[in-house]
């Protein structure tokens, strides 16, 4: 059987060779995988960390979310917050997640999401990718020029044990827009109503 491909190339890179890495900006990503380490400072802390490819580019990139693990409230808050985001930001509402919930890898595995991503600095030594997961109404405000995080690019990559949480600018009034539709990169369908928690996230989300 013969058969012809009819397209064009431009701004496509090959799977497996170096993307260019992107301008500071929000971004459309594709989440590829999660791994779980033991925090290297911190014992009794994991660490899942959340790869994704940029959906222009293919460009990969990252962040940590900790579990929560009951030996600090204000710090179980803040990794509570991370996730959160990062779940409302694959397209998760309050139905889904503000009840008893065991979050597991294929809540997150193949979904949409957004991030604002800020570069290294070239030719600064020591310097690393900061890539921070936003809602989709923030990716709305960002690319409306109505909102930007205050981050910047860590001057050392961040040890699994200690994630960077960065501090929110606030943010300008705005006029409400509707969030980008949301949509899955596969068809995987959204878990169904999770059942009863079990581990350390699941007890504390919800």
């Amino acid at each position: 059987m013969s058969w012809t491909l009819n397209t064009n190339f431009a701004g496509i890179t090959p799977m497996g060779g170096a993307a260019q890495t992107p301008e500071e900006g929000a971004y459309t990503v594709t989440i590829l995988k999660t791994e779980a380490k033991d925090s290297k400072n911190q014992p009794g802390l994991v660490n899942i960390k959340v790869s994704a490819s940029i959906e222009e580019s293919g460009y990969e990139v990252s962040d940590i979310f900790p579990l929560p693990n009951g030996m600090d409230a204000k710090k179980d808050r803040i990794f509570l917050a991370k996730w959160k985001t990062i779940l409302t930001s694959i397209g998760y509402d309050a139905s889904q997640l503000d009840t008893n919930v065991a979050i597991s890898e294929e809540w997150l595995l193949n979904r949409t999401a957004y991030v604002y991503f800020v570069p290294r600095r070239a030719g600064e030594k020591g310097s690393f990718d900061d890539t921070q997961f936003i809602t989709a109404d923030r990716y709305e405000a960002v690319k409306q020029g109505k909102w930007k995080p205050r981050v910047s690019a860590p001057a050392a990559a961040p040890e699994m044990g200690a994630p960077v949480v960065p501090t929110m600018a606030a943010p300008a009034p705005m006029a409400a827009a509707p969030a980008p539709a949301f949509k899955a990169a596969a068809p995987v369908p959204t878990p169904p109503a999770p059942p009863k928690a079990n581990g350390a996230l699941g007890r504390l989300l919800g």
